[in-house]
């Protein structure tokens, strides 16, 4: 389980969300849905398995890495990947959080063929 010691703040949140906040408006009940996720998904991470939501690089004999990839999904012995080029949208799931994001480049790993750090 991972876990961060700062949570949002109305202020953080809107530096992150400056035009959001400028044409709708960002309320507390906003942040404290995001610090609610933040919360989720740090409960639901591990640190021995991949999970939806985390990202991945690949590493070459000669020590050199990829462009960052983001897991999309793990099936069982499957994990897909996407260019990291998008954000995706982020709801929770029964084992953790499930992410759409549609387009870009997609590959498919076997989680054995994955050393995870």
């Amino acid at each position: 389980m991972i876990q961060t010691t700062n949570k949002y703040s109305k202020e953080t949140f809107i530096r992150l969300n400056y035009w959001y906040d400028r044409i709708h408006g960002l309320v507390q009940e906003d942040i404290d849905k995001v610090n609610t996720m933040v919360e989720h998904i740090e409960n639901t991470r591990s640190d021995r398995y991949p999970r939806t939501g985390d990202n991945l690089f690949f590493v070459s004999g000669y020590g050199e890495r990829s462009r960052l990839f983001f897991i999309d999904a793990v099936y069982g012995d499957d994990i897909i990947l996407r260019d990291f080029s998008r954000v995706p949208f982020v709801s929770r799931d029964k084992e953790g959080i499930k992410c759409d994001m549609h387009g870009g480049e997609c590959l498919l790993v076997k989680a054995g063929d994955v050393r995870f750090k």
